[in-house]
C-alpha cells in the first residue's frame, strides 16, 4: 500500500527485517518521514532537508525551527546541506545536552 510517498509493509517491518542494523528511513518531506517513524519506531528515521538561495543567489541559513521539528517527530537525525549552516543552528542541535539525535552536513 503507498500513502503520500511511502510503501506501507504492513505498517510495520517485521522478522528479520525489523532487527536488521543497515535499514535506515531517509525522506524530505516531514510528514512522510514522522509517519515512518510511527509505524516503525525501532528503524532510524531521518529528515534530509537541502539549502535555499535568496533573490541575490546567496545562501540563507537553516531555520533552528528545523531542529524543534525533527524532535518533535521523534526522529533519530536532521541532514541538511552544509551550505545553510550556521553558529546559531549549531549550537541548537547541540543545546539539549547529550542525546541519540544525530545532525549531519
Amino acid at each position: 500500500m503507498w500513502e503520500r510517498g511511502i510503501a506501507i509493509p504492513g505498517n510495520r517491518l517485521s522478522g528479520k527485517a525489523a532487527n536488521d542494523k543497515r535499514i535506515i528511513i531517509i525522506g524530505f518531506d516531514i510528514d512522510v518521514v514522522t509517519k515512518a517513524k510511527k509505524w516503525m519506531p525501532d528503524i532510524p528515521v531521518y529528515w534530509l532537508v537541502g539549502t535555499e538561495k535568496d533573490n541575490n543567489n546567496e545562501w540563507i541559513d537553516h531555520s533552528t525551527e528545523l531542529i524543534v521539528k525533527a524532535k518533535d517527530s521523534k526522529l533519530d537525525g536532521l541532514d541538511v546541506h552544509w551550505a545553510g549552516l550556521s553558529k546559531q543552528f549549531v549550537q541548537k542541535s547541540t543545546s539539549s545536552g547529550p542525546s541519540s539525535f544525530h545532525l549531519d552536513a
